[in-house]
């Protein structure tokens, strides 16, 4: 049984968030949300979307196979902050030079997201054998305080 992630796969889907503003301040991250949700839902995980606030939008995506066993919550935040001055390339263009993707939110945090919804995709894609539940959320608040994102979610019991 394979976890093989194909580069190119993790590459586009950074590259898909990057191109995909989503500033905070202001709650701007309907699109990046979608993005995340998309990608999951393509992949064959259950995920839904949440409206933590104004404009801020989360993504949980759950991946279980009825085996009891532990949970992991893989957690991250798409939102960032606004570019600001010195950019050499489009900050919202995942322009990839000299094997670097660069972008608004390429380190902090959108590569990472990327990173867990690919490595998600490929459990599902070896059949899923995880002992136990595997819970992914992508949230639009960190840059503000996450009370609309990550506390929103705990808040709710959307995950714990």
């Amino acid at each position: 049984m394979g976890f093989n992630i194909a580069d190119e796969e993790i590459v586009k889907l950074t590259q898909d968030l990057l191109r995909t503003p989503s500033v905070n301040p202001p709650a701007e991250t309907a699109a990046c949300a979608d993005v995340v949700l998309r990608y999951l839902r393509e992949n064959g995980v259950p995920a839904k979307l949440y409206e933590g606030g104004p404009g801020v939008f989360n993504v949980v995506g759950r991946l279980s196979n009825g085996h009891p066993g532990k949970r992991i919550l893989l957690n991250g935040h798409i939102d960032v902050v606004a570019p600001g001055e010195g950019w050499s390339v489009d900050p919202f263009g995942g322009e990839l030079r000299d094997g670097k993707l660069y972008g608004r939110g390429a380190c902090d945090m959108k590569s990472g997201i990327a990173a867990m919804l690919a490595a998600v995709a490929a459990i599902k894609r070896a059949g899923n054998p995880f002992k136990g539940e595997i819970v992914v959320s992508a949230v639009g608040d960190e840059e503000t305080g996450s009370r609309c994102g990550t506390r929103y979610l705990f808040e709710q019991g959307l995950v714990d």
